[in-house]
């Protein structure tokens, strides 16, 4: 009697175990999930933020309409700072970067508050940047990275074989939007 009692004590604190494990696999597993789409979510926000300040950018021909690009490049730099402190990844470090060094180097294109028309070989400039950043944000599938609930979209583009690509534009824009802040002078 005392061997059954014991047997089933036994029993019972397995179930138990068993469930709790359950249980708490279960929410490791649906807050990984939640991580994931958040990170998602973010990176397609950047993409569709850098997209943004590249249309801005191809039609910017003042200081005034450059403000505008360099405040959304700006937040883009915000958002990529983001991906960073929430899952440091390399790319996402190199996206953070590509953004906050265009709203760096495009600042003083920027400047006085009396209207000013930009170099024309600015703009000229300006519109190959605009092309560089496309090439960069057309490497992201934001229908994939924002439907494929609970993915994590660093395998999503290790899997493909976009890391360094992605890594390689980033740098790409960085570099020429130094060129572009090199150039004198700024305005007509």
């Amino acid at each position: 009697m005392k061997y059954k009692i014991l047997s089933g004590v036994v029993v019972l604190s397995l179930i138990v175990s068993l469930g709790a494990n359950a249980y708490f696999y279960k929410s490791f597993v649906d807050s990984q999930a939640q991580r994931n789409n958040l990170l998602s979510q973010t990176i397609a926000d950047w993409v569709r933020g850098m997209d943004v300040g590249g249309y801005l950018l191809r039609n910017a021909t003042t200081n005034a309409v450059m403000a505008e690009a360099d405040s959304v490049f700006m937040s883009m730099q915000l958002t990529g700072e983001a991906l960073v402190v929430n899952d440091y990844q390399t790319v996402y470090l190199y996206m953070a970067l590509a953004a906050g060094d265009v709203a760096e180097n495009l600042f003083p294109y920027c400047v006085g508050s009396d209207l000013k028309y930009i170099n024309q070989t600015a703009i000229e400039m300006f519109a190959v940047l605009c092309a560089k950043i496309q090439n960069l944000t057309s490497l992201f599938d934001i229908v994939e990275l924002t439907h494929l609930e609970g993915a994590n979209p660093m395998h999503l583009l290790e899997e493909r074989g976009l890391v360094d690509s992605i890594i390689a534009n980033c740098t790409d824009v960085r570099n020429y939007s130094a060129e572009i802040s090199n150039l004198s002078p700024k305005f007509q």
